[in-house]
């Protein structure tokens, strides 16, 4: 009976895993949702999020005047928010669920994207860890836009894969899957090289190309019809496509830097020094994994080399038409190696539309000469390798393009590597896989029964993956009690509610602020930005250019002139026009 038990377990591994993945992620997500819903910590550090739910208020029809750089905002998340204002959830809550949802969705198809490549136990910790990052959980849930626009593209991804390795039409759900990632952040514009890349690493020739172009370019159709709404609403209100001037400001970040009367230094290894922080809450965790990562780099360049020692010149490759020494296709990918690690030490210096050409190139150069010796040499089946060998440069790619973007700018924040996260983490995976996989380590299992049944062996390596699973849901646990609240958040709202209360003519009346956005979300209203100065000329001057009554500003020891303090809420303070005063 048991051991019959054992067998159904196995022969239902996946669904047992996937089943666990949607009932966990839909608890923490649960959790993301109710805890920042009953936690007021949108302060200094969310200032877009207010942006983003006053687009969303003027998407579910309120409408109030100026603003109108919020037009050009990536309209996916303020869209789909607003669906809720209109049903009168008009709540920051709302978008908090519109975020938790995507967080839901992104690590229930990360499990499936991982498990294209690895065996399930591996798939299931690499979901486990990536969706118990610390940065994700921060991020997760929060009303920012960093979170749904990657678990729109790694649907795209685990989409385009299974239209190129099994079924093409997936290739329907990858390119509207890819339109909406982009409409939920511009930035997700990345992923079409990377994408390509795959693309024409599996589908190398104009032979087998015959067999996938009517599919591809039905996918690429589907894409367009998903973006049609967009372009229809930008065009008929005659607002800007964002997306222009964005990569117009990123493509002339340097000759900005350029013009600086002082040095400007890149800082490349942020996001590399700060990868300790974004893994996990408890430092010592975050260590293990970098460890691991390093150790299973160290093993796989070790495997290359003993192949090498063997192959290195014993044949030649066909390759553009002609037989190539493999010591020549060896230097080559040497090169290659090189050339990326120049491409990473030069961010900054080049714009990152040239960073990043050389690197999808190098890489496509460099997978196809691994591809031509893997495809030689190796003997297990050639059409499995490649698959394999291409996930892992694919993964590789993702990882290595967004650390470079990013990288190029000189502004960093933690939690831009929320975008390098899917990346990463299955580079980890990879190397915990390459490290178990070890003969010392494969070989070893324990005997739960001691009566030498295969049913009741467990492997040493499975061993290891629980613990990595179990530890990563502790770590979850901790990330979650952290205390994200921020008092500004009372002050604020406080402030609204006494303005709204005291004083009815504020919908008539002229109101200034310091963080402007917020109260635009709180008195729908056009609220004037006032940049906060200590200069009393500069502030008179700003004050008097919108013909101000009211000033709310963020300094209680400031006095204003010809403006009379009413009260204050810590340094939430509101000041009130002397000759309007009664």
């Amino acid at each position: 009976m048991k051991s019959n038990l054992m067998k159904s377990l196995r022969r239902n591994q996946d669904k047992i895993s996937l089943s666990f993945v949607i009932v966990f992620f839909a608890i923490v997500a649960f959790l993301l949702v109710y805890i920042n819903s009953n936690t007021n910590f949108l302060g200094r550090s969310y200032r877009d999020v207010y942006l983003y739910l006053s687009l969303a208020l003027r998407f579910s029809g309120v409408q109030f005047a100026g603003y109108a750089y919020i037009n050009n905002l990536p309209p996916l998340v303020p869209f789909l928010t607003s669906l809720l204002f209109r049903l009168g959830f008009v709540d920051v809550s709302s978008i908090f669920i519109v975020c938790g949802i995507f967080y839901f969705i992104g690590n229930v198809f990360f499990y499936k994207l991982l498990r294209i490549r690895f065996r399930n136990p591996y798939a299931l910790v690499g979901a486990i860890i990536y969706g118990c990052l610390s940065i994700n959980l921060l991020w997760a849930a929060n009303g920012t836009i960093d979170i749904p626009s990657i678990s729109l593209s790694i649907i795209a991804l685990y989409a385009l894969i299974m239209a190129v390795d099994n079924n093409q039409k997936y290739f329907y759900l990858a390119f509207p899957a890819l339109v909406l990632a982009f409409l939920a952040k511009y930035t997700a514009l990345l992923m079409v090289p990377v994408m390509f890349l795959y693309y024409i690493l599996r589908v190398f020739s104009w032979r087998k190309l015959k067999n996938y172009w009517r599919n591809t370019l039905g996918g690429i159709a589907f894409g367009i019809i998903t973006s049609l709404p967009y372009v229809g609403y930008v065009l008929v209100n005659h607002y800007a496509f964002g997306f222009l001037s964005q990569s117009g400001e990123v493509a002339g970040e340097v000759a900005k830097q350029s013009q600086l009367s002082h040095p400007v230094v890149n800082d490349l290894g942020f996001y590399l020094t700060h990868a300790v922080n974004c893994i996990s809450n408890l430092s010592i965790l975050s260590y293990i994994v970098i460890s691991v990562f390093l150790l299973g780099l160290f093993l796989i360049l070790y495997r290359t080399r003993n192949i090498l020692k063997v192959t290195y010149n014993q044949q030649y490759i066909r390759l553009f038409r002609r037989d190539v020494p493999l010591s020549i296709i060896y230097k080559l990918i040497i090169i290659c190696i090189v050339a990326l690690i120049a491409v990473f030490l030069t961010a900054g210096r080049f714009t990152v539309v040239l960073s990043e050409l050389l690197l999808f190139g190098i890489i496509y150069f460099m997978g196809v000469l691994s591809n031509k010796v893997i495809g030689k040499y190796n003997h297990i089946p050639r059409k499995r390798k490649y698959k394999y060998f291409n996930f892992d440069i694919l993964m590789f790619t993702w990882f290595f393009a967004y650390l470079v973007f990013f990288t190029s700018h000189i502004t960093k924040a933690d939690r831009y590597f929320t975008t390098i996260a899917p990346g990463f983490t299955a580079l980890v995976i990879l190397a915990l896989y390459v490290i178990v996989n070890t003969n010392r380590i494969r070989n070893i299992s324990f005997d739960l029964k001691e009566n030498h049944r295969e049913d009741y062996n467990i492997r040493l390596s499975t061993i290891i993956l629980l613990i990595f699973g179990l530890v990563f849901v502790i770590s979850a646990a901790y990330s979650l009690n952290v205390d994200k609240y921020d008092p500004l958040v009372d002050d604020e709202q406080n402030m609204a509610n006494y303005l709204s209360s005291n004083y009815p003519d504020y919908v008539n009346t002229v109101i200034g602020a310091n963080r402007a956005p917020i109260y635009v979300w709180y008195l729908h209203k056009e609220i004037k930005p006032i940049t906060i100065s200590n200069n009393s000329t500069i502030l008179d001057y700003n004050l008097k250019k919108y013909n101000t009554t009211y000033y709310i500003g963020n300094d209680s020891s400031l006095d204003v002139n010809n403006y009379n303090k009413i009260i204050n809420y810590g340094n939430v303070t509101l000041y009130k026009k002397s000759e309007d005063l009664n």
